[in-house]
């Protein structure tokens, strides 16, 4: 795994080496809200799929 984010990294930092920081923070902020949102989201809907199967 760590591998594979080094690797990304390193594939992102080429070619947009003039503001890497400002692609870097945008990536990590919709990284995050993802997470964020997935982790809210995909219990409730496991919960809602449980109750409908008998």
């Amino acid at each position: 795994m760590q591998e594979l984010i080094i690797g990304f990294q390193v594939h992102v930092r080429i070619p947009l080496s003039p503001r890497p920081s400002l692609f870097h923070s945008v990536f990590l902020f919709c990284f995050f809200f993802v997470f964020l949102f997935l982790g809210s989201y995909l219990p409730s809907c496991i919960h809602t799929l449980n109750s409908i199967t008998p």
